[in-house]
């Protein structure tokens, strides 16, 4: 009896450098197809020992070596033209295209994936295209793939692109098989495309009607508006995702993959072979380059001595060197000469030496400026405790966008002098501070006042973290005076170099992270309040900030698309399995209702009732909000459930993170994103496909856990109590 078929295979056929990109594609299938019957068979010329480890930890891969008939590849590489790139053994592979229908005789369906794909869902459906499914190449023609025309063919006939393409068995696969491989050798000196311009005239020869799959589904290039939602986008021209940082920073998706690539063990491409000077990928090293000090942390010298000839050098031209944008200029370039005098200048010049002067008197010499959520205020807090232990007795005012959340998180602080409204006050005031400090998204240093060495002469550590915060400086330059609308930008450029949301400006100042709990007062009253003392609890919220602006108007009561719309069958879930566990629902009185909890305290607990709340909660069930930035200051796990914000900028690695399972991270690509899906969804399908079973799955080791150790513990609490 003979084998039966394999219902469906995807091929791709790479050369060695291409294993990060075909590693992409196979993660991509991977996640977007789980449960579906298929085989990813990569055919490769050679490949690395690393790659090759990483490849057989994904589900579904078959590793195929493959090399052509030593006389049709001495053929060919003899009759393609001087100066082709195609005159090249690795760009042959592309002539892998004709083993989708030798593949036939052992699959009823083969698909061809280009390498430099990017996967963005389920494309189980692209099988339904038969009996030969391709994309057209409009405008182009049949021509356009040859120098000259090919007698007897029609030359004018629309053109197909191969990048993705879709055969079935019920074609004469061992005939064009064959066919294919002849052509290509009998045309080889006038192709420009070898494998698509066999392929659209095999069409013809054969008498084969294409099945038209929809461009703007199977292959969207990036530049079209249809790329967001398409099913497979095709990164086809020198613009590729790994090169380019406007496309790099379009599709989180792949960037969110290469790192799952990077952790399996596969290599990383060739980012200063093959990347500008202006992509983030590569910009990192270059100020390091420049000033000669890659690598080296900074160090208290042993002399009081004034800025050094280095000091001034760079304090001098760094302006200049950015204004002029020597750090993002192409090979070859007047700016790009530049940069290398520069560099070399710096090399020879010695380190910084910090900046000398005296103390003033009266009113604090720093004064940090604060804005954003209850978030961003308790992890600049984490900065300020940090940096006050390093330094010693540092006075300091704060401007603060929520003067109410910055009273009770400072409130146990010994450093702050006063408290101001950053909208009120911050232009009016901050040039009467020696050393005025921007602590939002990142640290700045406000350096065009005249004074601001006058704070730094006499605290030798203070000089010393101000020097790690300019020559960090070159890391956020892009991004000064743009936020929030390059913040994604910015979280893929800081995660790359292992940085996050809470300790990136701990990282530029060069300070040690001093851990996440912070010492809030809190008003435990409300426990026996709620009658919260005796029963195990958990704590779930599921709101946004209604004050974030949407093209400079409030959201209000509107719907955000940080929100999880399935709460409510999370909730009857963990009821049905622990019966004994509350679920007490916080929030303010606008939240968004989740049907089905055992408490519901929205708008009804203030911020030391709700602190009091989440650090007795046995977890905290949120999506990515404030609140999980205090429960982890009150050393609380929470379960987060992510969709458009970055899951590798934001989590903490104690909490249970929960990745969105369609596309996510796609936060300020536009400017409407809270309120509207930035891909252009009815509904927020990173948070919507993921299923309230997944949640409780993830969670119920640790409720257990909560559940058996939680008796002593509330004897002991009622105990207390009296």
């Amino acid at each position: 009896m003979p084998n039966q078929k394999r219902p469906l295979a995807f091929l791709l056929g790479i050369s060695e450098n291409l294993g990060f990109a075909a590693g992409n594609v196979a993660l991509g299938l991977q996640k977007c197809m789980p449960g579906e019957d298929y085989d990813v068979l990569i055919y490769y010329s050679t490949l690395h020992d690393q790659d090759r480890a990483a490849f057989e930890k994904i589900p579904n891969v078959q590793l195929v070596p493959f090399e052509f008939d030593t006389d049709f590849s001495d053929s060919m590489l003899a009759r393609i033209p001087e100066g082709s790139r195609f005159r090249d053994m690795n760009k042959l592979m592309c002539l892998c295209h004709f083993e989708a229908f030798a593949l036939l005789s052992r699959y009823k369906s083969v698909v061809w994936l280009d390498a430099d794909l990017g996967i963005q869902g389920n494309v189980k459906n692209i099988t339904s295209f038969k009996p030969f499914g391709i994309t057209s190449d409009s405008p182009w023609t049949v021509q356009e793939n040859f120098a000259r025309p090919i007698a007897g063919y029609d030359m004018d006939a629309p053109g197909w692109c191969t990048a993705v393409m879709v055969v079935h068995d019920e074609l004469p696969h061992e005939n064009l098989h064959k066919w294919c491989y002849e052509k290509a050798i009998e045309y080889a000196s006038v192709l420009h495309n070898p494998d698509q311009g066999i392929i659209n005239l095999a069409f013809q020869h054969f008498h084969i009607t294409p099945s038209e799959m929809p461009y703007e589904v199977w292959q969207c290039v990036p530049r079209r508006e249809q790329a967001g939602t398409a099913l497979i986008v095709h990164f086809g021209d020198e613009r590729k995702v790994w090169s380019d940082s406007n496309v790099f920073s379009a599709f989180p998706e792949w960037y969110r993959l290469h790192k799952e690539w990077l952790q399996l063990g596969g290599r990383d491409f060739d980012q200063h072979a093959t990347m500008r000077a202006r992509n983030p990928l590569t910009a990192f090293d270059e100020l390091d380059i420049l000033t000669g000090t890659a690598g080296r942390r900074w160090s208290a010298p042993t002399t009081d001595s004034a800025p050094s000839t280095y000091g001034r050098f760079y304090l001098g031209t760094r302006q200049l060197y950015f204004r002029m944008k020597f750090d993002h200029a192409p090979p070859g370039s007047v700016r790009r000469a530049g940069h290398e005098l520069l560099r070399a200048l710096g090399t020879r010049a010695g380190v910084v030496k910090p900046m000398v002067s005296t103390l003033s008197s009266g009113r604090p010499d720093v004064a940090f400026r604060l804005w954003g959520g209850l978030g961003d205020h308790l992890i600049a807090a984490r900065y300020i405790r940090d940096l006050c232990a390093a330094v010693g007795d540092l006075k300091f005012d704060l401007f603060s966008s929520r003067p109410q959340f910055a009273s009770w998180i400072f409130a146990n602080v010994p450093n702050l002098n006063n408290i101001y409204n950053e909208y009120l006050e911050w232009h009016a005031s901050y040039r009467e501070y020696s050393l005025p400090i921007h602590l939002c998204e990142y640290i700045y240093l406000h350096l065009d006042q005249a004074d601001c060495r006058r704070a730094l002469g006499k605290n030798r550590a203070l000089a010393r973290i101000c020097e790690s915060i300019e020559y960090n400086r070159y890391l956020i330059a892009e991004h000064l005076g743009q936020q929030p609308f390059t913040d994604h930008t910015m979280a893929l450029q800081m995660g790359l170099r292992g940085w996050n949301r809470y300790n990136l400006a701990h990282n530029m100042s060069g300070l040690p992270y001093g851990g996440h709990r912070l010492n809030l007062a809190t008003d435990p009253t409300v426990l026996e309040k709620h009658d919260l003392l005796r029963d195990p609890y958990i704590t779930v919220h599921n709101a946004s900030d209604e004050n974030f602006l949407i093209n400079g108007v409030p959201m209000g009561h509107r719907q955000s698309t940080k929100l999880y719309p399935h709460f409510d069958g999370v909730v009857g879930l963990l009821q049905a399995q622990f019966p004994r566990i509350k679920i007490v629902h916080l929030g303010a009185a606008n939240s968004r209702r989740i049907p089905g909890v055992d408490l519901d305290l929205r708008g009804m607990c203030n911020i030391q009732e709700t602190a009091a709340m989440l650090s007795n909660s046995r977890l905290h069930l949120d999506v990515e909000s404030g609140l999980v930035h205090l429960a982890s200051c009150l050393g609380v796990k929470s379960c987060v459930l992510f969709g458009p914000t970055s899951l590798d900028y934001f989590a903490y690695n104690e909490n249970v993170n929960i990745p969105p399972a369609t596309c996510g991270n796609c936060w300020w690509l536009t400017r409407d994103w809270m309120m509207n899906c930035a891909k252009g969804y009815p509904i927020q399908k990173c948070l919507d496909d993921v299923r309230p079973v997944t949640i409780v799955n993830a969670i119920a080791a640790d409720l257990r856990q909560a559940t058996a150790t939680d008796t002593v513990v509330r004897a002991e609490m009622v105990r207390k109590a009296g």
